[in-house]
């Protein structure tokens, strides 16, 4: 089944869908972009897009901060929404604002190449910001991970590697 959705705008909305919680999303772009495969787990929305990124969109009611679990059931579903494919990664974390501690960045980097290529994380705070400096020069990791401020620029980057 194919999802579509038109990229228009730079903001998230929540949109209530047969009971569940999903988004759409709207970037500085105006390309129709299809949805492969999609899955609504507690934390979020993990899509399969037609441009072969795989996302994730935290809820940004209830997701507060990564945890071990929350890490974990992330790489559950993200290994089977990919059948096991690693391709690029493009996380939401706009509305994250806690951090990680040396146990779990040392969980993301053992695990980031089972479902990642490289990465792009959109976000806007400074925190997030040191955490991911700390955690390119801690762990020196293998699927390169890079911030970004908008969905476009990272999209744009994603596809370039």
């Amino acid at each position: 089944m194919l999802f579509k959705r038109t990229l228009l705008y730079s903001h998230y909305f929540k949109h209530l869908i047969s009971s569940e919680l999903s988004y759409i999303c709207f970037a500085d772009m105006d390309t129709d972009l299809e949805i492969t495969k999609v899955m609504n787990i507690v934390h979020g929305v993990i899509e399969l897009r037609s441009d072969n990124i795989l996302s994730f969109r935290p809820n940004a009611a209830t997701f507060k901060n990564y945890d071990h679990k929350v890490l974990s059931d992330l790489l559950e579903a993200f290994i089977e929404i990919t059948e096991g494919i690693p391709r690029p990664y493009l996380c939401d974390n706009s509305y994250v604002s806690g951090i990680v501690n040396k146990e779990e960045l040392a969980y993301m980097n053992e695990n980031f190449g089972r479902f990642a290529t490289h990465a792009a994380m959109i976000t806007s705070s400074n925190l997030i910001r040191v955490l991911l400096n700390s955690y390119n020069t801690l762990f020196k990791p293998k699927v390169e991970l890079r911030l970004f401020n908008s969905e476009k620029k990272a999209v744009e980057w994603l596809l370039s590697k």
